[in-house]
This record gives C-alpha cells, structure tokens and sequence, in this order.
C-alpha cells in the first residue's frame, strides 16, 4: 500500500507539504518584478550614444544637473530604466477545415504580439532621444525614405530573475525593432508621479533558452556596443 500511496501522491496532490515540495522541486516561485531587459542598439544608432548636443549640455549646466555621464547615453541604462514589459505570448493562426464527421481547425502559421516596455523617464529625456533616433532609421522624417531592415533591426532580450537576480529564463526577440513610441502623459494632479515612457516592440522571431545563455548573448551585445564608442 505504501507504494500504491506514493503514486496516488504523485498523480494527485492534495496537501500543502505537496505544494510546497512542487514549488522547492521548481527553483522557487518566479516573480513579476525579477526581470530585466536587455537592448541592444542598431550599429547604425551608435552615433545616439553620444550625447553630444551642446544646447542639451548648456540646459544641464544652467540646471547643475551637468555629469560627465550624461555625454553617453550607456545601453544599460535601458534595464535600470525599465518599469514593466512582458513575455510575449504566441497564436496559432488556423483555418477552418470540414471533413466528413466534423469541421476542425488546421494550422497554418503562428504570430506574435507585440511587446510594449515602459520606462522611468530622466530629465534629460535620454531615452526618448535614442527610441526616436531609432525610429529615424526605418523611416527618414525629413526625405521620408525607408531604409533597409538591416539597418535598423536588432536584438531585445528579456530575462525571468530569481530572488539572487540570477537569470533563469529568457527570450530572445530576433530583429525587433520600435514601432511605437508611445505618447508621454503630463499632470500636475499628483507631484510624486513620473514620467513614464512606453515604446511597442515588434520582432520575427522569439528564441527561448536557459537564463545563461540568454545572458552571455546580452553581455556580447551590450560590450560590443559599448566597445563600438570607444
């Protein structure tokens, strides 16, 4: 009986030390707020990277908000800066196929929704400059010319952390790109909001891997576009 037990356990859970083995046997409970996003710039953005802009620097310098940090608009800034995104889910897109017994659905492709990021707003709205200079790279705002998907293309990732912010999930969004960078709300209701920043991210392709690889991808990308300013 003792055996039989044990498979009945297994099969059907029904008590809290159950529960709480699944959990441990898991890695713990992933959370929503463990996260972190990894972007990693077009080539052809670098030039973004560096702030300088001497009306911005005179407003910083009038301000004494001026730091020498601010002439660089470093790529990890973007996962300190990022309030909230999502895992994006994927649709199987089917048709409806009728057969002698019954009418049934059929694959035939799947899509992906986009996903949308928010982020805190700085004052020197470096974000938004580099999410607009983004967008400046699909569509030309002064010839209106579109360029080549190459060119403004590029790699997100989004990484699932554990309690030690150690990765332990990740996806992978292939030559993604922002769609949308999204109105700014402004208000004088409540002195202690912020700005918030909200950007749409559309992509081809997601790739799903262990934290770690995920992670040495991020690290690559982001080195390689630090290294590119230097």
């Amino acid at each position: 009986m003792g055996l039989l037990n044990t498979i009945t356990n297994l099969i059907n859970p029904s008590t809290v030390d159950d529960l709480k083995s699944t959990i441990v046997a898991g890695g713990g409970l992933a959370r929503n707020n463990r996260f972190v996003v990894i972007i990693t710039p077009p080539r052809a953005l670098n030039q973004s990277l560096l702030n300088i802009n001497i009306s911005d620097i005179a407003t910083n310098l009038l301000s004494g908000g001026f730091s020498l940090k601010s002439l660089i608009n470093d790529p990890r800034d973007i996962a300190l800066l990022c309030e909230s995104c999502s895992i994006p889910g994927k649709q199987i897109e089917t048709i409806d196929s009728t057969t002698v017994r019954k009418p049934n659905k059929v694959a035939t492709g799947y899509t992906f929704e986009d996903v949308t990021m928010t982020f805190i707003g700085t004052n020197d709205y470096r974000l938004k400059k580099m999410f607009d200079a983004w967008q400046s790279l699909a569509v030309d705002p002064t010839t209106y010319r579109l360029n080549y998907t190459n060119t403004y293309k590029s790699t997100v990732i989004i990484q699932q952390l554990n309690g030690k912010n150690l990765p332990t999930f990740g996806v992978t969004l292939l030559n993604a790109f922002p769609i949308a960078v999204n109105s700014i709300e402004l208000s004088n209701t409540n002195d202690n909001d912020f700005v918030k920043i909200s950007v749409s991210f559309n992509f081809e392709e997601i790739e799903s891997a262990s934290g770690l690889k995920t992670g040495l991808l991020g690290l690559k990308g982001q080195l390689g576009s630090i290294t590119r300013l230097i």
